[in-house]
């Protein structure tokens, strides 16, 4: 079964790129526009993955982010930032997440932090 990986950005061209990059690895992708879809998601279709946008509509993805990882069932669910957001105040916020990787997207770097992260699930 392929791992799915929930993309969460409110900008639709770049779900679709992430999107695409993803499903060519055989990764399945399920997406969210807003951090409250994305809550939505997270609880009904428990991805194995999130990658995150921060600055969104109606829930921030600094939001998304503290409630997946304070909610007992989410927590072990690893966080991809993905942001244009590159100050150091905004990097050590990211800490919480599992890695923090930044705009314009790195195809090579995304590939290898997913790969890297659901190695690790593995173990």
């Amino acid at each position: 079964m392929p791992k799915r990986i929930l993309i969460v950005d409110d900008e639709p061209h770049i779900v679709e790129a992430v999107r695409f990059l993803l499903e060519e690895e055989g990764y399945e992708t399920l997406s969210a526009f807003n951090g409250e879809e994305a809550l939505e998601k997270v609880e009904r279709e428990h991805p194995d993955l999130v990658i995150l946008d921060v600055r969104m509509p109606k829930i921030s993805g600094w939001d998304v982010l503290a409630s997946i990882k304070a909610h007992p069932r989410w927590r072990s669910i690893p966080v991809i930032i993905l942001t244009v957001l590159d100050d150091m105040e905004d990097r050590i916020r990211g800490l919480e997440a599992d890695l923090y990787l930044t705009k314009p997207i790195d195809e090579q770097e995304l590939l290898g932090a997913v790969r890297r992260l659901m190695a690790l699930m593995e173990e």
